[in-house]
This record gives C-alpha cells, structure tokens and sequence, in this order.
C-alpha cells in the first residue's frame, strides 16, 4: 500500500557512487580481468557507469566499436609511459593480440592501496560478474542494449526506430501518470513528487529526441535508464494493489537511484541542467 510508505521513500535524493581516481580505477579493473584488450577495457568500464551507474572520471561517446572513452584511451597510454602497464602481444592463429597487462610496479601500486581497491571492486564487481564475454560479445551488447546505429541500418530508419522508441516510452509514461492521478490510496504531496518526476521524464524524451548534437551514446544510456524508470513504476503500482510494503521500498529506491543518474548524466553532458 502506497499510503504505508513514508514521503521521504518517494522523495529522498539517493547518492550515487563516485570514482575520481583514473589511474587507480584502471589499475584495479586491471587486476580483476588481467590480459584484456582496449575493446573490452572500453566497454567493461561503460557498462559499469551504463548499468552499474557509477560516476567515473571518464566521459563517453559513440566510436566504430560501440562506446569509447578518449580520457580513458589518453589514461592508459600514460600508465604504459609510467611503466605501470604494459601491452602484451600473443599470437592467435593468423593474426597478433594485443591485451593490457599490469606490471610489477603497477601491482605495488595496487597493494599499498587495498582499501580504495576493495572499494572500487565492489562497486564494478557486479559489472564484470555480469560481462564476461569477449571484445566482440561486448560490443554487439552495447550495440543492441543503448540504441547505437548498426552499419546495416541508414541515418534515416535509425532515426526513424529511435523516435518509435521515443514514442512508446512516452506512451506507457503517459499511462503511468493517469495511474497515478487517480490511485486513491496515496497522498497529494506523494502524487505531486511522483507526477513532478514524471514530467521530467517526458521533458527529457523529447529533448533526446530533438537534440541534433547528443551523442548515440549519451542518447542511449539516457533512453535505457529511462525506460527501467518507467517499468519499475510499473511493478510498484502493480505491487502497491496488494501489502508489499517491504517491495515497494526497495523498488522505490531503485528508482530514485535511477532518476538521480538520470539527473547526473543529463548534466554532465548538457542535454539540460540538473534539478
């Protein structure tokens, strides 16, 4: 029941996990998936900011191979130049791989730090837990999961299934405030936050739709996150009609999570200002 769950359940601001520090981010990833190549490095880290919805120092865009980082790219050569990694070259069948390896002075550098590793392991363990595939698998992945143009589709029918995305979001977002506009048994300072986030929504969706400049993959994280907003409101609405209180507070935090990386990445790469 809706009317169970306390306001600040609805409204409370959730902090959003935070890494400052490249190097040692790198360095750690590093040592959890040794002998990675840059795809899979690229990747990993995006699906831990993507998925994971960790702040990190990198910002992200759309290259050839899916999303791709240049700080990240710039951070790495300069830990090779700082002999704290190092490329290694292995043979595989007609062709050489190339996959980042730490070296012993990038390794020290981990074991006087345990404690700010440990902490950025848990926060991109699931992440990895989840992608353990190759470069190829990760990138067909990114591809199909955050909306990126394939090379057998024109700029046209891209554009085209993007704004049909747009438009059915839009839609169930729709259904959900008519929802919540006549459900009984919630409060009208609850129904006003909840209509208030939900206009955000739709003022965000067809802002990623109409920018010309947003990037593929800052459109794509925004459009996924979107949609996970919106479907688990659908849960708590449809929970909220029996007495899952204890559901309905983990839901509702996982949905101010979201609405809070929403916030953050809508920002950060100046689609709007933040609220």
């Amino acid at each position: 029941m809706l009317s169970n769950i306390s306001f600040n359940d609805f409204s409370e601001e959730v902090k959003l996990q935070n890494l400052d520090n490249k190097n040692l981010t790198i360095l750690t990833l590093l040592s959890e998936k040794n002998k990675i190549g840059s795809t899979q490095v690229h990747k990993l880290m995006f699906l831990a900011f993507a998925e994971g919805r960790v702040i990190l120092p990198f910002s992200f865009a759309k290259w050839p191979h899916g999303p791709y980082s240049e700080d990240l790219q710039n951070s790495l050569l300069q830990l090779k130049k700082d002999n704290l990694v190092d490329m290694n070259k292995e043979r595989v069948i007609n062709f050489e791989k190339d996959s980042w390896i730490i070296s012993k002075t990038g390794q020290k550098i981990i074991d006087e730090n345990k404690q700010e590793v440990a902490h950025i392991k848990k926060l991109i363990e699931k992440t990895l837990k989840e992608h353990d595939e190759g470069a190829i698998s990760l990138e067909k992945y990114c591809y199909d999961n955050f909306f990126l143009k394939p090379k057998n589709k024109t700029d046209e029918e891209w554009t085209a299934s993007i704004k049909q995305k747009v438009e059915d979001l839009r839609t169930i977002l729709d259904s959900r405030k008519k929802e919540i506009a006549s459900f009984e048994e919630i409060e009208e300072t609850k129904r006003a936050i909840v209509l208030s986030s939900f206009d955000y929504m739709d003022h965000l969706l067809q802002k990623v739709f109409s920018l010309r400049n947003i990037d593929q993959v800052v459109q794509g994280v925004l459009l996924k996150n979107t949609e996970e907003y919106i479907n688990l409101w659908g849960e708590v609405l449809r929970l909220a009609k029996d007495d899952s209180t204890d559901k309905i507070k983990l839901l509702l935090f996982r949905i101010r999570e979201i609405f809070s990386f929403i916030n953050e990445v809508a920002s950060k790469y100046c689609v709007f200002e933040s609220i």
